[in-house]
């Protein structure tokens, strides 16, 4: 799980180094496709059951349209925005977003504990997009809105566990997020060719890298070894490995992205960590898939 979390915190850099050749909606369109090319004949290859019945139709699709394109695109879109540093710093953020999600939704209660954590997560998450300009900077309108999508992404990614929960007795965990995906990839096609153009190939050997490293290491790879090490260790234990990613994060924004290593960002980081600690997040409400 270090290992992947390393993968994954890397992630967003490529996916930033992908978005330098390709729009948002074409590189999570070209990634969802090459991933469920794999991931069938991965599940047919082990023998996994793949068949859908029809009452859960609607579920997976709206899982795939929403959680999953949804996600990405506002995901993309806000690291073309801002940076791929800040996508990873507010990675622990994850599972926070869910156990709010499951107070409204699911009518799961929060301690005081719990909410004094949320509000400190929050504050982790205010000190980093304000950063530059408590460091004298001034405010960046542009890269201020993209750290917002990428906050609002949290929220859509929840939809896979709301939609997804019931699910789980009828179908396989690693089926739902390939049929997820592969409905996410159609959709995104589909859309994009009503509203501009096709989803174009990736056009350079550089692009295709980013594609292929988001899609096959990073998901193939990554989403299987998740599954496979849900059956022998707790949820809550695995999703503790998701503070790898800031750092990994981080440390390639400091390498590739020109970012500055300032007090806010650590704090902003601490805080977010420290809120995240509070509400007990990554042991009750670890994320159901990982999202890198």
């Amino acid at each position: 799980m270090i290992l992947m979390n390393v993968v994954w915190g890397a992630s967003y850099l490529v996916a930033d180094v992908g978005l330098q050749e390709m729009p948002p909606g074409a590189l999570a369109a070209w990634r969802f496709l090459v991933t469920s090319a794999l991931m069938f004949p991965l599940l047919a290859l082990t023998k996994t059951p793949m068949r859908l019945r029809r009452r859960d139709v609607p579920s997976v699709a709206g899982i795939g349209i929403v959680a999953v394109a949804g996600t990405y695109l506002l995901n993309y879109v806000g690291i073309a925005m801002g940076s791929a540093t800040d996508r990873a710093v507010v990675s622990p953020l994850e599972p926070v977003a869910l156990a709010l999600l499951a107070f409204v939704f699911l009518r799961e209660r929060l301690t005081a504990r719990q909410w004094g954590g949320i509000v400190v997560a929050c504050a982790g998450a205010y000190f980093l997009m304000a950063r530059n300009a408590l460091g004298g900077h001034g405010w960046d309108g542009r890269a201020l809105m993209g750290q917002g999508l990428m906050l609002l992404s949290f929220f859509t990614e929840g939809a896979y566990s709301i939609l997804g929960k019931p699910l789980l007795g009828r179908i396989r965990p690693v089926a739902l997020t390939t049929w997820s995906m592969a409905v996410a990839a159609v959709f995104l096609f589909i859309v994009l060719s009503l509203t501009s153009a096709a989803p174009a190939p990736p056009p350079s050997a550089r692009a295709w890298a980013a594609v292929l490293y988001l899609a096959i290491p990073c998901t193939v790879i990554g989403y299987t070894l998740w599954y496979v090490l849900l059956e022998h260790l707790p949820a809550g234990v695995l999703g503790v490995y998701i503070f790898v990613q800031p750092v990994v994060g981080v440390a390639l924004g400091l390498r590739f992205e020109g970012e500055r290593l300032s007090p806010w960002l650590l704090l902003g980081a601490a805080l977010i960590a420290l809120g995240v600690w509070l509400t007990g997040a990554t042991a009750k409400h670890p994320d159901p898939e990982p999202s890198a």
